[in-house]
């Protein structure tokens, strides 16, 4: 199955000297066309006044066309995330946004809706650049120990390493992983 991620990164809302997101107008506007979205679900959690937050992106969206609901205001948020179009999250307080996303059980919904991909996909993204070393992928409850030129797994789950060119190799709780550090290692 082909991947359809689609994002569209802002590092701010504002720049000195214009409105709220004059300066990305062009690329917003092109990305939600692009992708057929008319109708955009805000998350305007990252501030405490959802509602003064929510009018701010109404307002500058729907002079551009398109329909602007607010999370905040659905009966049922997770139904909300799951008939999104698309998702314009709020920036501000990270803390805030990802506690908010997190009492509210939206976390899951909303990665499953936009990322679609695992951190191996991410790890493989890695591996594309020459030159990168292993990744041992912990599980929770692991441990990994290294003494002088030993390295050994540890702790009551498994580990995962990913090399280069090669398939994720699964690794059992006393594995010997020295090869590892040993590498470019001279006594």
């Amino acid at each position: 199955m082909a991947c359809q991620r689609q994002l569209l990164l802002l590092s701010t809302s504002t720049i000195h000297g214009s409105e709220y997101l004059d300066y990305a107008k062009a690329e917003i506007d092109s990305f939600f066309k692009r992708n057929n979205v008319s109708k955009i679900l805000f998350i305007p959690f990252a501030l405490r006044n959802h509602d003064e937050y929510a009018s701010k992106a109404k307002f500058a969206l729907k002079a551009w066309g398109y329909d602007v609901d607010s999370i905040h205001e659905a009966k049922n948020h997770l139904e909300a995330v799951n008939k999104a179009q698309a998702f314009f999250i709020g920036g501000g307080n990270t803390f805030q946004l990802l506690k908010s996303l997190y009492d509210n059980s939206l976390v899951g919904a909303i990665r499953k809706r936009v990322l679609h991909e695992t951190r191996e996909t991410r790890i493989n993204q890695y591996h594309e650049i020459p030159g990168m070393p292993p990744v041992i992928g912990l599980r929770e409850g692991s441990i990994l120990h290294v003494d002088g030129t030993k390295l050994k797994l540890l702790g009551n789950k498994s580990a995962r390493l990913f090399m280069p060119g090669e398939r994720p190799k699964e690794y059992e709780s006393g594995a010997d992983l020295s090869f590892l550090i040993n590498e470019n290692c001279s006594d």
